[in-house]
């Protein structure tokens, strides 16, 4: 599971300018004056954080945990509250863990959702905010990577690889003082149930999470996203039992949080989720799961509380799974079989490889076994002499292949087949006989009749007056009958579909005798 990664050496990256980014909208536009704070204001904006995070376990319901005025708790149930769209550009800010930071080779969830919201017809004017930019290189365990499958989209988040909603809750309020959001967008809980909390604890947590964001006030539109299963890891049961208690109780906390001017909705990100198919190893999204998810934040930003942009079309769209980068490869023939190699591919955790046999007699490609894949080399063994075959490798993350190379073709290096030698024929037993050719896998019989004038291409050759009398397979030996008298007859080695030279021939003049056992 993932552990909490270390900012690299000289923290986030710079971001450059995006040709396609609009420019922000100023107070002109409706607004609310900016609020940057200083180092000594994000150290105050800090401590008020961590305050609140005690108010809101002690249950006191003031503007910090809702947004409305101080007094008494309202009994029964709250009202429903409505809160449009801003006026110009909307500022999202999706805060989580790595399910939202995504890793090397992933369109992620935050690309999908700026997809649908920025296409015709929603065309949503949008700007994704947060101090990050990056996904996590999974395969070198490190923040700061920038290998998107697209990275033509607003890749601005404050998402981290390994964070629990604890650990963002202390963060956010900084976050949301320098960028401004009007829309939290939050998926985060599942690191703390990993790591031991239950599904109550994790909720306080998100509670936590949201009073810190509403730290350095305005109005605050919230998204919580449900927790996502996850499947194939020792902690499956207990990991799903929490989760699907958190699930259980978000409506409650969403409801509970819910303010005036900061309505509080959850996104139905779980339904429908099944981690065999729709993650890359059982916790992380593939492109399936990113679309899922996406789906349901567009669905409760578009809710009659929120109603921003429209609701994510139905069904969902089939998208390419697998990291969409194929490997470029080449091939070297060997005997009997073939060497691949290739380049690393940014983002792959291992490599699948096929093959098909062209010619003769085509085949589907089928998959190679792991076995003969080590790193970016494939060692092939068992293909048939004389046989055209092609190779793809496509590149995995966890268990999700990817797109597929060009297909490289090969024909394996046969053996030497000399001709065999000793033909002879037995006139007793009417057996035609040879000595083994080593490497032949059987032998092709051939006979043309003694009459025969002119030149005569060899067996096999186009135009031969050759006829085939047999295919031998382990034996080096035939028995003739009375129709062979009055031909020649030649043998030729084969590996599977190699053929070797041609013996000499030998005449059979005198009708061979029949077999004494008949």
């Amino acid at each position: 599971m993932d552990q909490e990664a270390d900012e690299p050496r000289g923290g986030r990256r710079a971001r450059p300018p995006l040709p396609w980014r609009r420019p922000a909208a100023g107070a002109a536009e409706g607004r609310r004056p900016g609020f940057r704070p200083g180092l000594l204001g994000l150290a105050a904006i800090t401590g008020a954080t961590a305050l609140v995070a005690t108010v809101v376990l002690q249950g006191v319901f003031g503007n910090v945990r809702t947004g409305e005025p101080d007094g008494p708790a309202a009994s029964g149930p709250l009202p429903e509250v409505t809160v449009g769209p801003p006026s110009g550009e909307a500022r999202i800010m999706i805060v989580g863990d790595s399910l939202s930071q995504g890793s090397n080779g992933d369109f992620t969830w935050r690309y999908r959702l700026w997809q649908h919201l920025r296409s015709e017809p929603v065309d949503v004017p949008v700007d994704l905010v947060g101090s990050r930019a990056d996904v996590f290189d999974h395969v070198g365990q490190r923040l700061g990577a920038d290998a998107y499958a697209d990275p033509e989209f607003d890749t601005d988040h404050a998402s981290r690889w390994g964070a629990s909603a604890a650990a963002l809750a202390d963060e956010v309020a900084a976050e949301v003082a320098e960028s401004e959001p009007d829309y939290l967008l939050v998926l985060a809980g599942l690191n703390d149930i990993v790591h031991g909390a239950t599904g109550a604890q994790t909720l306080d947590h998100v509670a936590d999470l949201v009073a810190g964001a509403r730290v350095p006030g305005g109005p605050l539109r919230v998204v919580l996203g449900e927790l996502l299963p996850i499947g194939g890891t020792p902690m499956d049961e207990r990991v799903n039992a929490e989760v699907a208690a958190f699930n259980q109780g978000l409506p409650a906390l969403a409801a509970e949080l819910t303010g005036a001017d900061s309505p509080v909705v959850v996104a139905r990100t779980a339904e429908g989720y099944a981690p065999a198919t729709d993650a890359w190893d059982g916790v992380h999204p593939n492109a399936r799961g990113e679309v899922r998810i996406a789906a349901a934040f567009a669905d409760a930003l578009a809710s009659g509380t929120l109603g921003l942009g429209e609701p994510y079309p139905r069904p969902l769209p089939e998208v390419p799974l697998g990291i969409p980068w194929a490997p470029t490869v080449t091939a070297e023939a060997r005997e009997g079989g073939a060497e691949l190699r290739w380049r690393e591919v940014t983002g792959a955790t291992g490599y699948q490889v096929w093959q098909r046999r062209v010619a003769p007699n085509p085949e589907e490609f089928a998959r190679v076994p792991d076995e003969a894949v080590s790193g970016t080399t494939a060692r092939i063994t068992g293909l048939l002499d004389g046989a055209d075959y092609e190779f793809a490798v496509a590149p995995l993350k966890g268990n999700t292949p990817g797109a597929r190379s060009e297909p490289v073709a090969v024909r394996p290096v046969p053996p030497e087949l000399p001709a065999p030698e000793n033909l002879r024929y037995t006139a007793g037993t009417g057996e035609l006989s040879w000595s083994a050719v080593p490497a032949a896998t059987h032998y092709g019989v051939w006979r043309r009749p003694l009459d025969t004038e002119g030149d005569c291409p060899p067996p096999e050759e186009p135009d031969s007056c050759w006829q085939p009398v047999s295919i031998v397979r382990d034996a080096v030996s035939v028995r003739l009958g009375p129709a062979d008298a009055g031909h020649e007859f030649a043998v030729r080695a084969h590996a599977d579909y190699h053929a070797g030279a041609v013996s000499e021939p030998v005449a059979v003049e005198a009708e061979p005798e029949p077999d004494a056992s008949e």
